[in-house]
């Protein structure tokens, strides 16, 4: 016959058995996620690395489109004395064509001059 403390350590040992078994079960499972864990922190860190060659890249373009910016600035803007200078450039342009205009006149009395004299 079976004594009831007989029973009671049965079901004991198999309490601590499954026990066991649950233990077992649920350290795989935290090892599991130490793993996963793991590896969400080495990508975060991945990311975090991303992100900050961005902003340097990002820092980089700032400072290029700011110098851009300033070299388009001094190449729209007149340059010293140039309307000055066109305006000079103008006149002379003017004297030009009236020399040549007197030039031309005084060939064309030349040849008058010339053909009197034949």
């Amino acid at each position: 016959n079976t004594t009831e403390n007989e029973i009671t350590n049965g079901g004991m040992t198999s309490a601590v058995e499954c026990s066991q078994e649950t233990n077992q079960h649920l350290d795989k499972k935290v090892a599991h996620l130490k793993d996963q864990n793991y590896n969400l922190e080495s990508a975060v860190i991945g990311f975090k690395n991303e992100v900050s060659d961005v902003k340097a890249k990002n820092h980089e373009l700032l400072n290029k489109i700011a110098a851009l910016e300033t070299l388009n600035e001094s190449l729209s803007s007149p340059l010293p004395n140039s309307t000055a200078n066109l305006d000079r450039l103008s006149q002379d342009e003017s004297k030009i064509e009236s020399l040549e205009k007197k030039i031309d006149d005084l060939e064309a009395t030349k040849k008058s001059n010339c053909s009197h004299i034949r």
